[in-house]
């Protein structure tokens, strides 16, 4: 009976041990995203950008799988897409923002919010091609975006008619939340450009109906 005793104790003693090791093992490796960055399949931040300046730098359209990667990844590359917004490389920010735009062209949720930061600093950036998808990106995020009103409602003035237009539909789909642009939507309804005139008039009846007067 006592050789039984022993003999169980020690394979107890042996699968804790084993139990013990691996769970060493476990700790000791790192985990994705154990630097902080945010991870996609598997991979952090920085793997998507290293891998995105490669296929950008090579210029081949017959294959980009990891472009193809970042515009399916759903909801789940949203985390890194919005850190490659902050890329140096223009073309990167160009990637990034473009595909948020894509993926917040749904529906957006919850998960969206800490795209507005960013894309807020973008509409500042000098290309415009990014201005213009980032305040077409804030627009589709909408009344959460609303810490981007000051700096959108700037760009009704932008010397693009097309940019500034962007913004206005941009704070009409915020909407009532954009209240604090109405004096410079109200200034835009005189604007000798006819797309930003149309553009103010219909983001102020989305934001207060009773402001919205008739383009002239």
């Amino acid at each position: 009976m006592k050789r039984r005793q022993v003999l169980a104790l020690g394979i107890g003693l042996l699968v804790f041990a084993i139990g013990v090791g691996g769970g060493l093992v476990y700790l000791l490796q790192d985990p994705p995203g154990a630097d902080g960055e945010h991870t996609f399949d598997g991979k952090p931040t920085s793997h998507w950008r290293s891998a995105l300046r490669q296929e950008l730098a090579e210029a081949r359209k017959d294959q980009q799988p990891v472009q193809a990667s970042l515009l399916h990844g759903g909801k789940d590359v949203l985390p890194v897409l919005i850190d490659l917004l902050g890329d140096e490389d223009l073309k990167v920010r160009r990637i990034a923002v473009q595909f948020i735009t894509t993926q917040l062209a749904g529906r957006p949720g919850p998960e969206a919010l800490p795209a507005v930061a960013p894309l807020t600093a973008l509409l500042q950036d000098e290309d415009l091609l990014v201005r213009r998808r980032s305040v077409q990106a804030l627009g589709y995020i909408g009344p959460s975006a609303s810490d981007a009103v000051p700096a959108i409602a700037r760009l009704l003035k932008d010397r693009d008619e097309w940019l500034a237009w962007d913004a206005a539909h941009a704070l009409g789909n915020i909407g009532p939340n954009a209240r604090a642009a109405v004096p410079a939507l109200q200034e835009a309804c005189n604007d000798p450009r006819k797309p930003v005139k149309i553009g103010a008039r219909s983001a102020l009846e989305k934001i207060d109906p009773t402001l919205a007067g008739p383009v002239e």
